[in-house]
């Protein structure tokens, strides 16, 4: 037998154009007469590169399947060895394939092709094939997120295996507008990369985009996610994350919905998506799982604390030094008292228990198990405890710089970056003009966030340019069974997510 795939350039793009929206009802209509015909009528249905299918070597007798959604070993060991007799045997396709079931229509085969069956097809059997189910399973154990925790949604992550990511993908989007492209990159690694999105939703110009950026990549080896995502976004000089990273398929099917493009590396764990705004750093997976109240609560909460990361060591020092003389007399005196024997200015000790706290959280974050825990546990109880009664530092400063280093973990774990490094300029204009320096790197950090783009996308949508439908969409999202239309931001080219809304 040989296969005759050959739906791809040697680029790794389909040679089919995309296909308009695709809904498997309207293709309740006879299969063609033969094995020909079906495979080029599935080749124009679906333009995707995990549309495969196999011939025998006269061409009489195959089978068709998507790539991603049936489990290979169990379509190697049960449906391979036996398209041998199937070619000569067709009608008795009972004994050979006992689970298999005889379909007529292409609606059919359609959808039965896209929940993981393969697809026989024999020209001794015209207007008809035999579907056998071989649906993906799970290949390694696949353990809940350790970014991304969530407590009461679905307790699955991405593993290192793309093929595994793409069927579980597919398994909470059977839909045959789910659009998958492939690409090799690197000269030596020869990493296997997928560009995924919906063919109804997604702006094409963004997957033209990215696809023409990856296709271009002339490099020895791209080994992580952040290399391929710097060809794509160019250099990152900001920073906050021009691509959004997830671990949840749940999360990753929604953010498809949305109209956003999404890119999927082998050997990483995470699936990236483009475009981005600063907004989707303040989402919590556990959030999404809930009613319309509690994400609006959520959200408010996470920018509230990623403010108070920003800000509340800048405004202390600006408090106790440049403009000590606004606060109350009963609190001067306090905050006067705590920082009596400190043997250098507020402004050095507030550098110096960031830059503390900093390094502590790096110890959470990368020493492996249960160390980093316990060093954290350690630094922040007995060194700050320490540190206070040896005269090293105030009390108030331990509870702003706690406050900080918490504040910043709220939110995403990759915007959390931008937290800790953006308080540092805020401290040092504070130390050295007060509120006056704080407004003014303020105003850096808007005019920073206004200038950055992300795939021509404004960072700061929907505020800019502003947007009261998106406003509203995205801070008091309404309930299911009203929410009628995608969110805005993202620019979707369907705009309805209701049938009956486009009249």
């Amino acid at each position: 037998m040989t296969d005759q795939n050959d739906s791809r350039k040697p680029d790794g793009r389909s040679t089919f154009p995309a296909a308009p929206t695709l809904n498997a009802d309207q293709w309740d209509i006879p299969l063609p007469a033969d094995t020909d015909g079906v495979i080029q009528l599935f080749q124009e249905l679906l333009p995707t590169d995990e549309f495969q299918w196999i011939l025998t070597d006269n061409g009489s007798s195959g089978c068709m399947f998507m790539s991603t959604a049936i489990d290979k070993s169990l379509f190697q060991d049960d449906v391979a060895p036996r398209l041998s007799r199937w070619e000569s045997q067709p009608d008795d396709w009972p004994t050979l394939f006992p689970t298999g079931t005889h379909i007529r229509k292409v609606s059919d085969t359609l959808n039965r092709m896209l929940q993981g069956d393969v697809i026989l097809l024999h020209n001794r059997l015209p207007h008809s094939a035999i579907s056998f189910p071989a649906p993906f399973q799970k290949g390694r154990a696949i353990e809940p997120p350790k970014i991304e925790r969530v407590i009461l949604g679905p307790q699955e992550s991405f593993v290192e295996d793309i093929d595994v990511n793409l069927g579980l993908l597919r398994r909470r989007l059977r839909d045959p507008n789910l659009i998958v492209h492939y690409y090799e990159v690197g000269e030596r690694s020869k990493t296997t990369v997928a560009v995924v999105y919906l063919n109804d939703v997604a702006q094409q110009k963004w997957v033209d985009e990215i696809e023409s950026k990856i296709e271009v990549i002339q490099t020895d080896s791209v080994v992580l996610m952040k290399e391929l995502m710097e060809f794509i976004s160019g250099p990152n000089l900001t920073p906050f994350p021009l691509y959004e990273k997830s671990e949840l398929p749940a999360r990753s099917a929604l953010n498809l919905l949305k109209g956003r493009i999404g890119v999927l590396m082998d050997g990483s764990p995470f699936i990236s998506f483009l475009p981005n705004t600063v907004l989707t750093g303040f989402i919590g997976g556990e959030a999404v799982m809930h009613g319309s109240l509690i994400p609006t609560f959520v959200r408010l909460v996470r920018i509230l604390a990623f403010v108070i990361a920003i800000y509340a060591p800048a405004v202390y020092l600006a408090l106790v030094t440049v403009d000590s003389s606004i606060l109350p007399t009963v609190f001067a005196i306090s905050i006067a008292q705590d920082q009596a024997g400190i043997p250098y200015t507020s402004l050095f000790e507030t550098l110096m228990m960031m830059i503390v706290m900093d390094v502590l959280n790096e110890g959470m974050t990368y020493v492996p198990g249960n160390v980093g825990s316990a060093l954290n546990v350690v630094g922040s109880l007995i060194i700050g405890q320490a540190a206070a009664q040896a005269g090293l530092t105030s009390k108030f400063m331990i509870i702003v710089a706690s406050i900080s280093a918490v504040g910043a973990y709220i939110a995403s774990y990759q915007i959390s970056y931008a937290a800790r490094l953006w308080k540092y300029p805020f401290i040092l204009a504070a130390g050295l003009f007060g509120f006056y320096g704080i407004t003014v790197c303020s105003v850096l950090l808007l005019g920073h966030l206004a200038s950055t783009k992300s795939l021509g996308l404004a960072y700061t949508s929907p505020f800019s340019p502003f947007s009261l439908k998106a406003i509203r969409m995205q801070f008091f999202r309404p309930a299911a069974q009203k929410l009628k239309e995608r969110d805005p931001v993202f620019k979707p080219a369907d705009k309805h997510s209701q049938r009956g809304d486009s009249s």
